[in-house]
């Protein structure tokens, strides 16, 4: 047996979906706007030539993982990634970031990786 909606759940059933249909306008609207406020959001560190950007990566794989800060307790919270593991971490950050490390011959000297 075949069941058919009466009338009055499909006039129900297409006052939903009008519903629904707002909202989803509503809320990408609401998304649209947050991208472009977020759009307008400016990184000073990425206004960095990519040649200086690049120095400050080698520095970071250059540095070593001995890190003393006195016994404060940030310090006992603070994770220092191993030197080698550096050009990994800094492809993850952005895509400017990415492209600069990857064309950064000295960050890929030494490489360090876990296999298990």
């Amino acid at each position: 047996m075949v069941h058919i909606p009466s009338q009055g759940n499909r006039a129900r059933l297409r006052s939903r979906v009008s519903e629904l249909d707002s909202l989803i306008v509503a809320l990408t609207a609401e998304r649209d706007a947050l991208q472009a406020e977020s759009d307008t959001i400016v990184y000073p560190v990425l206004s960095l030539p990519a040649e200086i950007t690049s120095e400050i990566f080698q520095s970071c794989v250059d540095v070593s993982c001995g890190i003393e800060l006195d016994g404060d307790k940030m310090a006992r919270r603070l994770v220092v990634p191993k030197p080698a593991l550096a050009p990994m971490l800094l492809l993850r950050i952005c895509r400017q970031w990415r492209d600069i490390a990857l064309c950064a011959p000295r960050l890929w000297r030494s490489l360090q990786a876990n296999l298990s």
